[in-house]
């Protein structure tokens, strides 16, 4: 039996599912590029714990840290805006959510990862940025969207796109500077996510990367002595008296 040990960070992923992630100001829309730059995140972590969670007006975690990055593969895959019951968009309860999802006993650098447009709607993000700072957690946000913004597409509705209650069509615009603020008191990084291209998220990954490494598990290999190639052989010799016999049988008959 060999046991290796892993070193990472911890990293809790925050991902926005209000409705206005569908605008196609990116696209083919805010929600697509942001699962896009997750992936490519994910698919480059090694030894680092990774757990997921969805949000809008509240937050309900996805799959608890784990080094097992497939499984978040397809947690991520399957989240959509109807994933969540409660349409809106709460960052701090995003905040809360994540830092509820860290290791305590652990001494792991710790880094929480907000995919969002920023479009939030609650007032208490700064008790949320609070708490994970008391925890030595670090806050990045990565904006998702444009300035310019763009409608908020009303599937299943008459109507093309969502409107405000004087019918005018609702415009969603990225907050970049709430974010920065975020980022920037919760002493992690802001980025900005323009396509779903892998190089997207080549920012937040070489900020992962240069983030301090400790010891966050260790895993144990059972030594397996190789036993197949006696039934190959066995294989191998009844096919070549199967041949022999078939040539025997066509000769007698």
């Amino acid at each position: 039996m060999t046991e290796t040990l892993s070193e990472g960070v911890e990293i809790m992923i925050a991902l926005d599912l209000s409705k206005s992630m569908l605008a196609e100001d990116i696209q083919p829309n805010r929600l697509y590029a942001a699962k896009a730059a997750v992936r490519n995140i994910l698919k480059k972590l090694d030894g680092d714990k990774v757990g997921l969670v969805a949000f809008s007006a509240r937050a309900y975690t996805q799959m608890p840290l784990s080094n097992d990055y497939a499984s978040a593969l397809n947690y991520l895959e399957t989240l959509k805006t109807s994933s969540v019951p409660v349409q809106g968009t709460s960052i701090s309860n995003a905040i809360q959510e994540c830092v509820k999802g860290f290791d305590s006993e652990s001494s792991a650098n710790k880094l929480l990862l907000i995919f969002t447009d920023g479009e939030d709607h609650e007032e208490e993000i700064e008790a949320a940025l609070q708490e994970a700072k008391t925890k030595q957690i670090k806050v990045s946000c990565i904006a998702i969207g444009s300035e310019n913004g763009a409608p908020i597409p009303n599937y299943g509705s008459q109507e093309k796109y969502k409107k405000d209650k004087t019918g005018k069509t609702v415009i969603t615009k990225v907050n970049s500077a709430l974010l920065n603020s975020i980022a920037s008191e919760g002493g992690g990084v802001f980025s900005q996510v323009k396509s779903s291209a892998p190089s997207e998220a080549r920012e937040i990954i070489d900020y992962i990367k240069d983030q301090e490494k400790t010891e966050t598990g260790s895993f144990q290999f059972v030594n397996l002595t190789p036993r197949f190639p006696i039934p190959l052989s066995l294989s191998i010799l009844c096919l070549i008296l199967s041949i022999l016999i078939k040539e025997k049988e066509n000769t007698w008959f």
